[in-house]
C-alpha cells in the first residue's frame, strides 16, 4: 500500500489508498468522515477494472497468441471485489464518496456496507518489516543484523542507506 502522499505523487492507488487520501483531504477541510468497506458485485468489479484497464485498440494477432482481457479475468475481478470508499457526515446522514470510480456522484455507493472505520484506525495502517541478515562465509547460517517493524507512514519518504564495512 501507498501512503496518501504516495497516491498523490503517483496519481494512482487501490480503493483503500484512494479512500484514505480523500478522507485526509476532507478532514483537513474540517469535515467528519469515515472509511467504508464493502464488496463489489461482478458487474461493479468489471466496471472498476474497465476504468483501470480501458479497452485498447483492436489489433490483428496470429492465431494461438493469448490476448489479455483484464475486465474478463476472474482473478482480477476477485482481487478488486473488496472495496473501500469514504462517507462524509451530513447532519445525521452519511454521504457516500467513491474516488475509485471516475465521475461517481456524491451519494452513490457501488457496494453495500460491510464495515465502517475511522481513517485513523490501526486496522487501516500498513505495517512493514525490514530485516537485514548477514551470512559469514564459513558458517552459512544467516544472522539478523537489523530487524525493524513499524508503520509505512513512519518511514515513507525517508532515506535509507546501508554501509558495508569489511
Amino acid at each position: 500500500l501507498k501512503t496518501a502522499e504516495g497516491v498523490r505523487l503517483g496519481r494512482s492507488g487501490n480503493s483503500l489508498e484512494k479512500a484514505l487520501l480523500l478522507a485526509q483531504l476532507l478532514e483537513e477541510g474540517g469535515l467528519a468522515v469515515r472509511i467504508v468497506e464493502g464488496e463489489l458485485d461482478d458487474r461493479a468489479a468489471e466496471k472498476l477494472l474497465g476504468t483501470i484497464f480501458p479497452k485498447g485498440k483492436e489489433f490483428s494477432y496470429k492465431k494461438n497468441i493469448p490476448v489479455s482481457a483484464p475486465v474478463e479475468d476472474p482473478g482480477l475481478i476477485a482481487a478488486v471485489r473488496r472495496h473501500f470508499w469514504v462517507q462524509r457526515a451530513d447532519g445525521e446522514n452519511w454521504v457516500d464518496l467513491d474516488p475509485s470510480f471516475p465521475g461517481a456522484k456524491p451519494g452513490r455507493a457501488f457496494a453495500s456496507v460491510v464495515n465502517t472505520l475511522e481513517p485513523s484506525d490501526e486496522a487501516l495502517k500498513t505495517r512493514i518489516s525490514i530485516i537485514l541478515e548477514s551470512t559469514a562465509a564459513d558458517s552459512g547460517e544467516p544472522e539478523a543484523v537489523l530487524n525493524w517493524e513499524g508503520q509505512l507512514d513512519d518511514v515513507a519518504g525517508q532515506a535509507v542507506s546501508l554501509a558495508v564495512v569489511a
